[in-house]
């Protein structure tokens, strides 16, 4: 007799393997709408995947002569750059480089089918097309070759095994993680304010997470081929960088990541996330709501990141995929019982009660 819960889990995957395709199929028509690489960042990473096999992990990077990496150099993306290098076989960069992030944005939006599917929320595939139509500055961030779309897709899988506290699992993707973006420290951060919500409203101390989570980013930078080198560039790279440019004191042309989107730029480009936002908004004060734990800790998380998006656009790769996991959540505990047959069938035609 079969599982039920393995034929469960056999059509998930299938499902996935769907999604997977169809989203290759999308980014792919996206990605080569044009023959050139989006952005700057791209042209690099391309290249220095070329350059990988031949360099080795040298520590010297001679064409960044005016740059710590000079004498200093640490790959802060050494997962992502290995993971480039098939890619350099094409013959031309621009089109391995085009295949790469394809490939990696099709990763990144089945795992946000999967994550919603795993976590039992409802009509995933609406929240995964919702996603795939999050507006002109999200689509161009998930078809730009740079680490952020391995940092997404880490970003997602952390915030599940956080959320279930599948500990073991969550300190390899921590390690997988610090070898691949430099924004490694996110998975500690999302723990940290989970932990704190649990601690304020359940009186409950949840520390075996981010000390996991911990112990797992330290162990990553200790088994870095960079180390230490690696550890000076994490702070170069997340701190004295950004707080230099944020100043003002130093032009450092950030590429106006660090720049703010207008709010028309970001309302009419993102309605697939704010009006399913403005509704729960709306319902929460129409009529009394119990809410889950989980979906209070998703709101709280994805409210952060908004409001660092209205600040920083370049956290909007973030915001868009997390808010969404929020609204999923929201939205099933919200329809639970719903009868869809049985609302329509009360809307339709009636006998008339008005007196003829």
């Amino acid at each position: 007799m079969d599982n039920p819960a393995e034929s469960g889990l056999e059509g998930l995957w299938l499902r996935a393997v769907a999604v997977f395709a169809a989203a290759f199929a999308y980014l792919r028509w996206l990605q080569f709408q044009t023959a050139i690489i989006p952005g700057f960042d791209g042209y690099y990473h391309i290249k220095f995947a070329e350059l990988l096999p031949s360099l080795g992990f040298a520590r010297e990077f001679k064409w960044a002569a005016h740059s710590v990496w000079a004498t200093h150099f640490a790959d802060k993306e050494i997962l992502f750059h290995a993971f480039l290098v098939p890619f350099t076989w094409f013959g031309d960069l621009a089109v391995g480089a085009k295949y790469a992030t394809v490939l990696l944005g099709a990763a990144a939006v089945t795992s946000f089918y999967l994550v919603l599917s795993l976590n039992r929320l409802r009509f995933p595939l609406v929240w995964t097309l919702l996603l795939c139509g999050s507006g002109g500055y999200f689509l161009y961030r998930i078809a730009l070759p740079r680490p952020q779309l391995v940092s997404i897709i880490l970003l997602l899988w952390s915030l599940h095994l956080i959320l279930n506290r599948r500990r073991v699992a969550l300190a390899a993707v921590t390690i997988v993680y610090s070898l691949s973006y430099t924004a490694f420290h996110l998975p500690l951060a999302l723990a940290l304010i989970v932990s704190a919500y649990l601690l304020l409203t359940e009186r409950e101390l949840d520390w075996k997470t981010p000390l996991t989570i911990l112990g797992a980013t330290v162990l990553g930078m200790l088994v870095n081929p960079y180390f230490p080198n690696n550890v000076r560039l994490f702070w170069v790279q997340n701190f004295a960088v950004p707080w230099m440019a944020l100043r003002g004191r130093v032009d450092l042309n950030m590429a106006v990541e660090l720049g703010a989107l207008s709010t028309r730029t970001f309302l009419l480009s993102h309605l697939s996330v704010v009006l399913p936002y403005l509704l729960a908004i709306y319902l929460a004060l129409a009529r009394p709501l119990r809410v889950e734990t989980r979906t209070r800790i998703l709101f709280v998380i994805s409210t952060i990141f908004l409001l660092m998006t209205f600040m920083i656009r370049r956290f909007l790769e973030y915001s868009v995929p997390i808010s969404l996991l929020f609204l999923a959540a929201f939205y099933t505990e919200q329809l639970e019982g719903f009868d869809l047959r049985a609302t329509l069938a009360k809307a339709g035609p009636q006998r008339s009660s008005w007196p003829s």
